[in-house]
């Protein structure tokens, strides 16, 4: 009973949230921070760094991947942690020169926008959207499908599917109906329930063991110590740090909320905060993952949490703690779900079809949202049916986004008369250095090399960085061929 009251609970509070915020959403302004003058933006330090945060916070890929690797790797998984926040201080290091881009602009840019403005070149709005709406589609999907799962497999007799879907229409009806405000109103709710889910989660884990804290560390120091450093681990290692670091600068979500604050006191602030943030969440869910794997039985992360809760439920003060657990790992799915799924709609409108013969209004955002959620999950099934797991996707879909990194790097250094010219390298670097990230990640999945897996993140950046530089040497020449 506690499961169904505690998603019923935060079900209900998600949607009557949606639901206030769309007696104010009258034109896609109020939906999506697309204008500068009026309409739905971040306001403050505390909506951008906990908004910010919660999104990392992914059931699927942060939640559920720590329970389920740390028995492997053990607190080398908080490598990721440290790489998460650096990667948050990296943009926070280019804030103000970010800020004094947008400056320039009469409305609010997404990403692709931003891209093609600053390059010259509208095709590379489309040709980035096109690949990072892939990502963010197929990421969506995992979060519902393997979030869900693993929700399905803590609560009795839960039908998998049925709990996907339902799960599924809470998260899109409450961003169909508020949009962008919504999600980062419900946003700073579920950061503050993530919060407490970790010392509960850690209350567990004493209670279960029925013994003092020290008991618990001394079992810890003596049954999971590191592992020692091989050859896999520091292809992992170096996957991560390469993924975490620059991925934040690339990432349309992070973009989103950015282009979006009020001003560049609350995009400054909010940046430097989310990297404490993001440092203390990951590292803390790492520690609590790793005391929990040595106390509580379990092949999987799951079991874990499933045995876990069941002894939980013996005692009062166990089903508090029981429903505080059940309660954050929901969190942790819908507020990157809710993330992803108001990243679609904005790409979609403003970036995909913002020049056709009939440009998206307000009632088409919300239905390719709903539309996008179905297409999503469908893909995700199939490459579960190519035995694609979680850690899989998350390397080779959304580590696909850093081939964005060099040319968004390259943008925020130099001005709009010299970056005109390398337009056409830019496109030619996107393109690249996606094809060529998700090839490699293919072929070293069939081929059974998952350290391909792992790396593809790293090539399809480097591949894009190589193209570019091309472009910049060739440009360079030219420039001193004219003039002479």
């Amino acid at each position: 009973m506690i499961p169904y009251i505690a998603l019923l609970i935060a079900s209900g509070a998600f949607l009557v949230l949606g639901y206030l915020a769309s007696r104010r959403v009258r034109v896609v302004s109020d939906f999506l921070p697309v204008s500068r003058e009026q309409g739905t933006r971040v306001r403050s330090l505390r909506d951008f760094s906990a908004s910010t945060v919660a999104t990392t916070v992914s059931l699927a890929t942060i939640v559920a991947a720590y329970f389920n690797l740390v028995g492997h790797f053990g607190l080398w998984l908080l490598w990721t942690a440290f790489t998460g926040a650096a990667g948050m201080l990296l943009a926070a290091l280019f804030a103000g020169r970010i800020s004094d881009k947008l400056s320039q602009y009469r409305f609010r840019p997404s990403l692709h926008e931003f891209l093609a403005c600053e390059y010259s070149l509208d095709a590379l709005r489309r040709a980035a959207a096109t690949f990072t709406i892939i990502g963010i589609l197929l990421l969506l999907a995992t979060e519902f499908i393997v979030g869900s799962s693993f929700l399905a497999q803590l609560i009795p007799g839960a039908s998998r599917w049925v709990l996907t879907i339902g799960i599924a229409a809470v998260a899109v009806a409450y961003v169909m109906l508020g949009g962008f405000d919504t999600v980062i109103r419900t946003d700073r709710i579920q950061m503050l329930i993530i919060w407490w889910m970790i010392p509960a989660i850690a209350a567990a884990v004493v209670i279960v063991h029925a013994g003092s804290v020290d008991s618990i560390l001394a079992r810890a120091t003596r049954d999971n110590t590191l592992r020692q450093l091989d050859a896999g681990l520091v292809w992992f290692l170096v996957g991560v740090a390469l993924m975490n670091i620059p991925t934040h600068l690339s990432s349309m979500i992070l973009f989103q909320r950015v282009s979006g604050s009020a001003n560049r006191d609350i995009t400054q602030g909010g940046l430097k905060r989310s990297a404490v943030g993001v440092l203390f969440t990951w590292g803390l869910l790492v520690l609590v993952a790793w005391l929990a794997t040595i106390v509580v039985t379990g092949a999987s992360g799951a079991e874990v949490f499933g045995n876990m809760l069941a002894r939980l439920g013996e005692s009062t003060v166990g089903n508090a703690l029981a429903f505080l657990i059940l309660m954050g790992l929901y969190c942790a799915l819908l507020s990157t779900a809710s993330a992803f799924l108001v990243a679609v709609g904005h790409t979609l409108a403003t970036d995909i079809r913002a020049k056709s013969a009939r440009p998206l209004g307000l009632q088409r955002v919300r239905l390719t949202i709903l539309a996008s959620t179905v297409i999503a999950c469908g893909l995700v099934i199939v490459l579960q049916q190519l035995e694609f797991q979680i850690e899989d996707m998350i390397f080779s879909i959304y580590g696909g986004a850093l081939s964005l990194f060099p040319p968004i790097l390259i943008a925020l250094l130099r001005d709009r008369v010299k970056l005109a010219r390398l337009g056409p390298a830019a496109l030619a670097a996107i393109v690249v250095g996606f094809i060529g990230g998700w090839g490699i990640a293919l072929y070293g999945k069939l081929a059974g090399i998952q350290n391909l897996v792992f790396l593809s993140p790293t090539i399809g950046m480097v591949l894009s960085a190589l193209v570019l530089g091309c472009g910049m040497t060739m440009e360079h020449l030219s420039a001193g061929a004219r003039s002479k």
